[in-house]
């Protein structure tokens, strides 16, 4: 007798094909039904939004651009996917299988705001907090003074430095809200720390520095007249022996701040600051006009190398001034570090303060941006 063709519903499930899209659809729902950022409604969206990303993947846009790009498909790819593993309720929420989508959760609690204890002048107290990491700033009583300039678009840069640049990356409101950003910096943008590499090969660069060097060092600052100092005012190894006279030795180990009062009274003015006199005197060096500005002469940063110094801060945009030339090459070739465009206000004493250098820690680099921290006893 001849079978019958009737197939059972064991024979149809054993030949029945997968379809891609609900395997699509069963991958990235459980990440929906976990945390309720996804509803149905936007699955087509998102769906969308992967084809747009593998686009711009292969667009003719610049490499770094693409590779940008091309990681951050890949990071969304996979954090999709270890959610879904690792999620409980994967299997139990199914927003089209009967269950219930997970409500999209609260906004967080607004953080509340940390005070500053680096503020410029604010005695600073154990039970304050600090802007980056919020934990508890122990001093042995005294001051701590700021005695840097923030990074921004519109800050003072020197000629040859190209700006700061920032840029938007993400930024979304509640529920999940987040800003990123990026930045383009130059090692001398700001407020910078010069390492021995910038002039010397195979010297020390940023990261090679010690804590012993950097952190709560002795300060010296020798004024030169501030805030009112010539702009081609030139520091010379007889100024720094009468700051020894009137004030006592510069010891060893410490960081010398030279204090001319230029930064103060003229790094938000960009063309006081540079104050360039004469536009057809050019400089060589650079190919632009010859600023003007307080300097070192070569023999004083002998003379400070001689004492034993790991640093030295000024509060202009180099040591070498008009005119004057080798304090910056001197002092980086018998390995000593160079703090320039500093705000020195009149608040440090000439003896008895600690200075804190704290650069941006890139291997290798021969200088980058740095905060500049002292403290008053």
């Amino acid at each position: 007798m001849e079978r019958l063709n009737v197939d059972s519903p064991l024979d149809r499930a054993r030949t029945q094909t997968e379809d891609p899209r609900a395997k699509t659809r069963s991958n990235l729902l459980p990440v929906a039904c976990a945390n309720g950022s996804l509803t149905p409604s936007r699955l087509a969206s998102r769906a969308t939004e992967r084809v747009n990303c593998r686009n711009n993947g292969r667009s003719d846009q610049n490499l770094f651009l693409r590779e940008q790009e091309r990681t951050r498909c890949a990071n969304r790819g996979w954090l999709a996917r270890r959610t879904a593993e690792s999620n409980p309720f994967r299997e139990a929420e199914r927003t089209r299988c009967g269950g219930r989508a997970r409500p999209p959760p609260p906004p967080p609690a607004r953080r509340p705001e940390r005070t500053k204890c680096f503020a410029r002048g604010v005695p600073s107290r154990p039970a304050e907090k600090t802007r980056c990491g919020g934990k508890a700033v122990a001093t042995t009583g005294g001051t701590i003074v700021d005695c840097g300039f923030a990074l921004s678009s519109e800050a003072t840069q020197r000629p040859d430095v190209a700006p700061v640049f920032i840029d938007a990356v993400e930024t979304s409101g509640y529920p999940g809200a987040v800003e990123r950003k990026s930045f383009a910096l130059d090692g001398g943008s700001g407020t910078h720390l010069q390492a021995p590499s910038h002039y010397v090969v195979g010297g020390r660069s940023v990261d090679r520095f010690s804590s012993e060097e950097l952190i709560d060092v002795p300060l010296v600052v020798i004024d030169c007249g501030a805030p009112y100092v010539d702009a081609d005012f030139v520091l010379t190894p007889e100024d720094i022996e009468q700051d020894e006279r009137r004030h006592g030795a510069i010891p060893r180990g410490s960081v010398v701040a030279i204090r001319t009062g230029w930064a103060a009274r003229h790094y938000t003015n960009r063309d006081a600051y540079y104050n360039v006199t004469d536009w057809t005197d050019i400089d060589e060096a650079t190919g632009l006009a010859r600023l003007h500005f307080p300097g070192v002469a070569e023999g004083a940063a002998r003379l400070l190398r001689d004492r034993g110094v790991v640093g030295v801060v000024i509060d202009t945009m180099a040591l070498d001034g008009p005119g004057v030339t080798g304090a910056l090459r001197e002092l980086l070739q018998r390995d000593a570090y160079v703090v320039a465009n500093a705000n020195l206000t009149e608040a440090l004493p000439a003896r008895g303060a600690r200075m804190t250098v704290a650069p941006l820690l890139v291997a290798g680099a021969p200088e980058a941006p740095c905060r500049l921290y002292a403290r008053i006893p």
